[in-house]
C-alpha cells in the first residue's frame, strides 16, 4: 500500500537516457577549415580531454565519405571518448559529471561548436530526426539569410530553457566555393564541349557534382 502512494512522486520520461559507457563528442569547426586545420584542432582537444581522470582513450574521425548514408565535410569531427571502469572513477563522479567537465574544456576553446551525446544515441537521433540531436527545430524557406536569422533567434530562446544544453544552429552558409566560368565560344573553336570541361574539372578538383555558370 505504501509503495502505491509513492508512485505519483516518482519521476518519469518517455524514453529514459541510458548510460552506454562511452561518450560521443561532435565537433564542428569553421566551414572553411581544411583537413590539416581540423586535425590540428582535434589533436589539441584530444589531449585536453585525456586530462580528465575518468577518460582512458579518445579516438576521432574527421569527416565522412560521400558514399555513406550520412556524409560530412572535413570541418565536422566525431570524437569517441572511452571511459575507464567505474571502479577507477573519482568518488561521487558520474557520467553527467564527466560530460560537464568535457563541456568546460570545449567552451574554453574558440571556434568550435560541440554536441555531447553517446554512440548509440547518436545513431538513433540521426535515424529519427535526421540530425545529431535529441530535439530539432526545423525552419523552411527560400532565403538563406532570413533562415539563418530565424534560426539564431530560435536558438537564443532555447538556450534560456532549463535543461537545454549544446544548443546550436546547423551551418548553412560560409563554405568556400570554386566558381568556374568556361569561355564557351573559345571552347567551341577548339572542338571542346562543356561535358569535356566538366570531366577534366571533376578529375582535378574532385566531387560528384560539377556545375558551371
Amino acid at each position: 500500500m505504501i509503495a502505491v502512494l509513492v508512485i505519483p512522486l516518482l519521476g518519469s520520461e518517455f524514453t529514459p537516457r541510458l548510460n552506454e559507457g562511452d561518450i560521443m563528442v561532435n565537433l564542428t569547426f569553421s566551414p572553411s577549415a581544411s583537413i590539416n586545420e581540423s586535425k590540428r584542432n582535434v589533436l589539441i582537444l584530444e589531449r585536453r580531454m585525456l586530462e580528465i581522470p575518468e577518460v582512458s582513450e579518445v579516438v576521432s574521425r574527421i569527416g565522412r565519405g560521400e558514399v555513406g548514408a550520412h556524409s560530412a565535410p572535413v570541418n565536422v569531427v566525431h570524437t569517441n571518448v572511452l571511459l575507464r571502469d567505474k571502479k577507477q572513477w573519482r568518488r561521487g563522479m558520474d557520467q553527467a559529471g564527466i560530460e560537464r567537465e568535457l563541456r568546460l574544456i570545449l567552451d574554453q576553446y574558440p571556434g568550435v561548436m560541440a554536441n555531447i551525446t553517446q554512440p548509440i544515441q547518436l545513431s538513433v537521433d540521426e535515424l529519427v530526426g535526421g540530425v545529431q540531436a535529441q530535439l530539432a527545430v526545423k525552419l523552411f524557406g527560400d532565403d538563406l539569410n532570413l533562415l539563418k536569422e530565424g534560426a539564431e533567434a530560435v536558438a537564443g530562446v532555447l538556450r534560456e530553457v532549463e535543461g537545454a544544453v549544446d544548443v546550436q544552429v546547423q551551418q548553412m552558409t560560409g563554405a568556400p566555393q570554386l566558381v568556374i566560368r568556361p569561355d564557351r565560344a573559345r571552347a567551341a573553336r577548339y572542338g571542346v564541349t562543356v561535358n569535356d570541361i566538366q570531366t577534366v574539372v571533376e578529375a582535378a578538383v574532385g566531387g560528384t557534382e560539377v556545375g558551371f555558370i
